[in-house]
């Protein structure tokens, strides 16, 4: 018998869990992952004088800004697949870092561009921990696509700071910190390493909603227009990943 022949009855028999016709079958996953993470983001906000002498409103004015940023990203994820004919259900748990730290810098004034304002703001999104659930189909016994429905959360913070021009002094800096859950919806497709029959490979994306609002406000008492200012943003993320799988069983 020749080494190809030999590995190709291995093969066939380590992929009985994902043969389109076996009974039903199940085993234990272990996987690492690596890719890029986009953060798609506005920071909306509002200024409006507060001084006493000053009608409330007149100068009220509204402004966005962009808050995108991206970075690489890396995890590690385990889980339990139950393979039934030629469909595959499975439940993982995953845990992702990333290093979203990109600080904005923008400009602003009110409503008359009678005073202007400089400002900065950073969104932190932090490590994220995802249960999710997996349905894939085997159109071959090599090549599975499959989609991934689950909840993501991490513990997020938003960063924002005014600072008024060298003749309007006077600054603030505020944070807002919460633990935020995300919906996490994706797709990708998964194949079978050669040489390598416990080993699968996984190509996907992933999408995750924008969840509660983080919100920072502040006021600068400079004894002349004592500005008053709102921030809040609810950012999107979109995810892509490559992943090796070791299927144990």
């Amino acid at each position: 018998m020749n080494i190809k022949k030999a590995i190709g009855i291995a093969c066939s028999t380590l992929l009985l869990p994902y043969a389109a016709h076996a009974h039903c079958e199940s085993n234990w996953l272990l996987g690492l992952s690596g890719g890029y993470l986009y953060q798609d983001a506005k920071l909306h906000s509002s200024l409006d004088y507060t001084q006493n002498a000053l009608p409330p409103g007149i100068f009220r004015t509204y402004f966005d800004n962009n808050l995108n940023s991206n970075s690489a990203i890396g995890g590690i994820f385990g889980g339990y697949q139950i393979n039934y004919q030629a469909w595959i259900f499975g439940l993982e748990l995953g845990v992702d870092a990333h290093h979203l730290d990109f600080l904005q810098s923008f400009a602003i004034a009110d409503r008359f561009g009678v005073r202007g304002w400089g400002g900065m703001a950073e969104y932190e999104k932090g490590t994220s921990v995802a249960l999710s659930t997996r349905l894939a189909y085997q159109v071959t016994p090599y090549v599975m696509p499959f989609i991934r429905l689950g909840i993501d959360t991490s513990k997020d913070e938003l960063r924002v700071s005014y600072h008024g021009a060298p003749e309007y002094p006077g600054q603030y800096t505020t944070t807002d910190g919460k633990r935020i859950y995300r919906l996490l919806a994706g797709f990708g497709l998964e194949s079978v390493v050669p040489y390598l029959c416990f080993l699968t490979a996984r190509l996907e994306y992933n999408f995750l909603s924008s969840g509660k609002k983080l919100q920072s406000q502040g006021l600068i008492i400079d004894n002349l227009t004592n500005p008053f200012f709102i921030n809040d943003t609810a950012p999107k993320f979109h995810a892509w990943k490559f992943s090796l799988v070791w299927n144990f069983g």
